[in-house]
């Protein structure tokens, strides 16, 4: 269990946040009560223990443009089976992406948790956080079992480059995990910070905040399609359901992350140079490393189109394509290294999410200028320069194959 410096907490009074008009309070325990009576990890549990893909793999499970390689040259060409397929993985790549991200959350509510039980007056909180773990263990469980019975529906256990697809996901998972949340030196280094004082335990609230907005930003999509066809008496394939439910239970982990970054932090002492300094280097260290990202093979992904390079290679020579090594490597610098829609759809996601961002982090008076209006984020997400980028990745990536 991580412990609360002394110096930090005895000279706090937090009694004045016990009673039922304090506003935060009365936030926190209806938030608790309503995700405690909300089913909809119970549904994603059931959904997930059905899945069948055979039933599901003949339909859409988001907009087309959450697929791989849409609005490329190759995307154009494809047949309505291949299209699927990329719809699908893309699906599974995603929620492999949150299901390690959700991994790393576990630790840090806890972490915070116990600051936060510490204090005493947060009953509530630590509440909520321990529901909030519980149910991210449901989802982590959910996305990888589903994610081994589609990439088995796909390839099968005959295809090479389907195992070669696999192992490059794992790939892709590490590294885009290293970007958002760092190595684990510095999962431990930030897991020894944000348990050490009430004011860096709420304001990791800001950084999981950052996560919860940018899933928020894409499920929003299927969550609309999901609408659409429920409305239209269509079909829901269970992973379109799964992304709805999974936004209806983020929603209640999302308000205790704005409750906290933007609210919590005004009732503690006045943060010290070095703890608002490390809060700004973290905004930033994400700002020029997880945010600074615009890919035209994953339109809307926070990553790089290197990470996505080898994988999306494997698909082409699997079965579902069938491509000679040397037609494969063709594809994957048309569509990386050409202007085509994708990257234009993922601009339209980013600026999305850059404006969340920008109205979140403005009002939080110790972020640098840099922090509040998310200016690298802004600059670095530029067709050209992601363009030039692919260009120099892809050379690279040719002379691995």
């Amino acid at each position: 269990m991580v412990s609360v410096t002394p110096s930090s907490v005895e000279s706090l009074d937090f009694s004045h946040l016990r009673g039922k008009e304090r506003k935060i309070t009365q936030i926190i325990e209806k938030t608790y009560h309503n995700n405690t009576e909300s089913d909809y990890t119970e549904k994603i549990e059931q959904l997930e223990k059905a899945f069948n893909y055979s039933v599901e793999k003949d339909y859409y499970w988001g907009s087309p443009e959450l697929s791989f390689l849409y609005g490329t040259p190759l995307y154009e060409k494809a047949s309505e089976s291949q299209k699927k397929v990329l719809n699908h993985l893309y699906w599974i790549g995603q929620y492999n992406l949150v299901a390690a991200s959700e991994k790393s959350t576990i630790l840090f509510n806890q972490v915070t948790a116990n600051v936060f039980f510490s204090l005493g007056g947060f009953d509530s909180l630590c509440h909520e956080l321990d529901l909030e773990t519980n149910q991210e263990r449901y989802h982590i469980h959910a996305f990888q079992n589903i994610d081994r019975i589609v990439q088995d529906g796909i390839f099968g256990d005959g295809d090479a480059n389907g195992d070669q697809y696999r192992k490059q996901t794992l790939d892709v998972l590490r590294d885009g995990v290293a970007r958002y949340m760092g190595s684990d030196l510095t999962l431990k280094f930030l897991s020894f910070n944000w348990g050490s004082t009430p004011f860096l335990a709420s304001q990791y609230y800001c950084a999981r905040y950052i996560a919860n907005i940018s899933l928020k930003n894409k499920e929003q999509v299927y969550s609309l399609h999901c609408r659409k066809l429920e409305n239209s008496g269509a079909h829901v394939p269970a992973p379109t359901a799964i992304s709805r439910y999974h936004l209806l239970d983020e929603s209640f982990h999302t308000t205790i992350s704005q409750l906290l970054g933007k609210e919590l932090y005004k009732e503690f002492a006045k943060p010290s140079a070095y703890e608002k300094f490390l809060m700004n280097m973290v905004i930033y260290n994400y700002q020029k490393h997880g945010a600074g990202s615009l890919s035209g093979l994953a339109p809307g992904a926070p990553l790089k189109d290197e990470l996505f390079m080898p994988a999306l290679y494997g698909v082409l020579r699997s079965s579902v394509f069938g491509m000679s090594a040397t037609e494969a490597l063709d594809w994957i610098e048309k569509c990386a290294c050409t202007e085509h829609q994708g990257f234009h759809v993922s601009l339209q996601y980013v600026t999305r999410l850059l404006n969340d961002l920008r109205r979140f982090f403005s009002s939080i008076d110790y972020f640098w200028p840099v922090n509040k209006e998310w200016s690298i984020m802004a600059e670095a997400h530029s067709i050209p320069k992601t363009l030039k980028a692919n260009r120099r990745a892809f050379n690279k990536f040719a002379r691995t194959v």
